[in-house]
């Protein structure tokens, strides 16, 4: 159920036009997406076993904070710019 005005508004806007098969039809495909990427993910907890997961982990997070720092970096610049341009 959704908590706010703006999620009712998305919901909307995303079912607007599209008939309930239509909208059954997405939700299966996305099921089976999600199916697959778990059928995935256990084959890789598998393979690298409980050690090598966290491994993982490790590695996507530090990726993960890599690349905000970079689009943090980039925003900043982005607006110092801006803000000389036009004052």
């Amino acid at each position: 159920m959704p908590d706010s005005f703006e999620e009712v508004e998305t919901l909307q806007e995303q079912t607007e036009g599209r008939t309930v098969q239509e909208m059954e039809d997405a939700l299966a495909a996305k099921t089976q997406a999600l199916e697959e990427l778990s059928q995935e993910l256990e084959e890789i907890r598998s393979a690298f076993g409980a050690e090598g997961m966290q491994q993982v982990k490790v590695v996507l997070l530090s990726f993960l904070l890599f690349f905000w720092v970079c689009c943090t970096t980039f925003y900043l610049e982005t607006q110092k710019g801006l803000n000389e341009t036009f004052g």
